[in-house]
């Protein structure tokens, strides 16, 4: 007997003989009774299928949807955008701020820029090792016996161009002005410390031609130096970042603290004395002669100058001349107060009553001259006694000597009783001033 072969189409229970005889199998398309029975699910089943292929077509196009709206990316404020294609950038200008379309990775990307001012600090690059006890602490308050000597390798330092040590913290801020060219030259991450190796490159070449004085004293100099010397160095690799500023703290060592404040507060000292000098130089001269002084001392020292080099220099000394009229009129001139104008003022009048004196002796002289031609013997006459009138209204000791005395002796001291009449005849006259 033949093995039997297994027909899909013929329902279980069948064979080719046994009670009922053979059975034929439907026609394809024909419902049978057991078709009947499993219509439902069929459907049910087809009906989840189409549901299933629907929704998943749908989620398929949702996430290529958003898989191509993810390309639209927002480049922000104080920032500058770099898109990608392929690794390669696809703008010759960086984008400015707002809203862009990138093709999403793995086929594009979007590199952010910053362009506002970023900000480094150089805190231990020259700065000596302490611990926390003494971070804590001011600089300037530190001892000898927190730390005299310096490690070289951990605790760091500037030279200065007089052969000193300086201890200096640096806060550097720099700012990517051509990001294309940045991105072209060097990664973004590594932007801070390729500045902060430029910078500390710069602080050793600045420091050591700066002395120790500028350092502490004169920070701009020190200031722009590295400033200058940072630029120049990040300019050679075309990195497109600029330097805006580099300000900084700086204290000699420790050994040498307290000596130099020493010399720095003699400094201070000094120069408020010399400040107090100058001021009280410009009151004086101010008193002397008011606003006209500096003029008056440029005028002089230049006149000065002048007779200095004369020396018999015919030129010289016409320009020494009229140097001097300059200064004379400038005297006379309104333009000059102050005790000079005071002593000006007083010189004019005196001399307006010692001309008027001398005129009114001048005409007296002429009258007794005209009286002496009259009458010689009566104007020597009236002359004797006049002159002996006003020796005798004054408190003066006088004596006579007779004709033909040949040997004189005077002598100087005066007589005491007639000194204390006279002081008190003084006494008594002033004191009845007093009482009138």
């Amino acid at each position: 007997m033949a093995d039997e072969q297994f027909n899909p189409l013929i329902s279980p229970g069948s064979g080719s003989a046994g009670a009922g005889g053979p059975r034929h199998p439907a026609p394809f398309g024909a419902a049978g009774p057991e078709d009947d029975e499993f219509d439902p699910a069929n459907r049910s089943l087809a009906s989840a299928l189409r549901i299933s292929f629907v929704a998943l077509q749908i989620v398929m196009v949702v996430l290529i949807a958003m898989y191509f709206f993810s390309g639209l990316q927002q480049v922000p404020e104080q920032s500058r955008g770099l898109r990608f294609l392929f690794g390669r950038m696809q703008d010759p200008e960086p984008l400015e701020a707002g809203g862009y379309f990138v093709w999403p990775p793995p086929m594009g990307d979007m590199l952010l820029v910053p362009s506002s001012q970023q900000e480094i600090v150089l805190k231990n690059e020259f700065w000596p090792q302490l611990s926390q006890q003494q971070e804590a602490r001011e600089f300037s308050k530190l001892t000898e016996m927190d730390k005299f000597n310096l490690v070289p390798g951990k605790d760091g330092s500037v030279i200065t161009a007089d052969h000193n040590l300086a201890h200096t913290r640096w806060t550097v801020q720099y700012q990517i002005v051509d990001a294309k060219l940045n991105q072209e030259t060097v990664p973004l991450s590594i932007v801070p410390s390729l500045v902060g190796n430029a910078v500390e490159r710069a602080v050793v070449l600045a420091a050591a031609q700066t002395t120790l004085d500028d350092i502490m004293q004169s920070r701009d100099r020190l200031s722009t130096r590295v400033r200058r010397y940072a630029q120049d160095f990040l300019d050679r690799i075309d990195c497109g970042v600029m330097i805006t500023s580099a300000t900084y703290s700086a204290y000699p060592p420790i050994p040498a603290q307290a000596s130099y404040e020493s010399v720095n507060q003699a400094h201070v000292q000094a120069a408020q004395a010399k400040v107090e000098a100058e001021r009280q130089a410009r009151e004086k001269l101010n008193q002397m002669a008011g606003p006209a002084s500096l003029t008056i001392r440029r005028l002089i020292a230049e006149y000065e100058q002048l007779q200095a080099l004369a020396k018999g220099d015919p030129a010289r000394e016409r320009e020494a001349l009229a140097k001097r009229e300059e200064i004379d009129s400038l005297l006379l001139s309104g333009a000059v107060g102050g005790e000079v104008a005071r002593l000006i003022g007083t010189s004019r009048s005196e001399r307006g009553e010692l001309v008027a004196s001398f005129r009114s002796d001048l005409e007296r002289f002429n009258a007794w001259i005209d009286r002496f031609e009259e009458d010689p013997e009566l104007t020597t006459a009236l002359l004797w006694a006049e002159t002996m009138t006003r020796v005798a209204q004054k408190n003066h000791e006088w004596f006579s000597i007779r004709p033909g005395t040949d040997v004189i002796i005077i002598e100087l001291n005066s007589d005491p009783e007639r000194a204390r009449r006279i002081q008190k005849e003084r006494y008594t006259g002033e004191a009845r001033s007093g009482l009138e």
